[in-house]
């Protein structure tokens, strides 16, 4: 993302163009803390994996039900969702590949092997520590920091609150309240500087606490899910102003 903000899309025309193409960002996690911060995060969020294997077009969902980050015994327990959907899969003690799909958009890609067979009766199997996980980000669900000086104003509802980040297609903020994920929220208000209010619908995709932010208890990340095409016109026109400063640019 550094090399896309660093070629200065200053031009209006440039930065259409920029948000009409899709496009992805590929990265490598390799590091021990880097694998084990990403690991432990599927595991607290009980993500959907899917399991396929190199000879096999067939693939399978299980989700993570443990991780071992010890040097000599390393794995990951994962349980199958469906025991006929997986023995195909795993019969092979072939190459396995690992791929899930984080709430913020982020795909995570891995490869392993199988260090124990299915049990019949949890659908539990063991497989071995992922040496890497590459990771695929669709452009259009970056998000940007704030760059103004001035808190940017969020009333969702009944709530209130200041953008921590934003982007085309959602936003996180400030809050208070803690707000159920999957709540659709009817009536979001954006106040941008020098655009104006804007406003649309939204859907919760995460709560968390709120470490940063000592006066507020929450951040919530939302999903734009309808706003008119003159208040998401002012969006892209107040993200243009950030393409050209490299560290407004979130790395997920």
């Amino acid at each position: 993302m550094r090399t896309v903000a660093s070629q200065g899309w200053t031009s209006l025309g440039m930065v259409r163009s920029f948000f009409s193409r899709r496009k992805t960002i590929q990265e490598v996690l390799n590091s021990g803390q880097e694998m084990r911060n990403n690991l432990e995060w599927v595991l607290r969020n009980q993500i959907p994996i899917k399991v396929s294997a190199e000879s096999s077009p067939n693939r399978f969902n299980a989700r993570m039900v443990e991780v071992d980050h010890s040097p000599l015994n390393a794995y990951i327990l994962l349980q199958a969702e469906s025991l006929g959907d997986a023995l195909p899969v795993l019969n092979g003690k072939v190459s396995l590949f690992l791929e899930y799909e984080s709430r913020r958009g982020i795909r995570f890609f891995s490869q392993s092997f199988l260090l124990s067979d299915l049990d019949n009766d949890s659908g539990e199997f063991r497989v071995g520590y992922p040496p890497v996980i590459e990771t695929e980000q669709d452009i259009h669900a970056y998000r940007f920091q704030n760059i103004s000086t001035d808190p940017i104003q969020v009333d969702v509802e009944k709530h209130r609150g200041v953008i921590v980040n934003i982007g085309l297609h959602g936003l996180m903020f400030t809050c208070n309240q803690i707000l159920e994920t999957g709540k659709v929220i009817q009536d979001l208000q954006i106040e941008l500087p020098e655009h104006g209010l804007v406003r649309g619908s939204a859907v919760v995709m995460h709560v968390q606490a709120s470490r940063e932010f000592q006066s507020w208890r929450y951040l919530c990340g939302v999903k734009i899910t309808g706003m008119k095409p003159r208040d998401q016109k002012r969006i892209g026109r107040y993200l243009t102003r950030m393409l050209s400063k490299e560290k407004s640019i979130l790395p997920w």
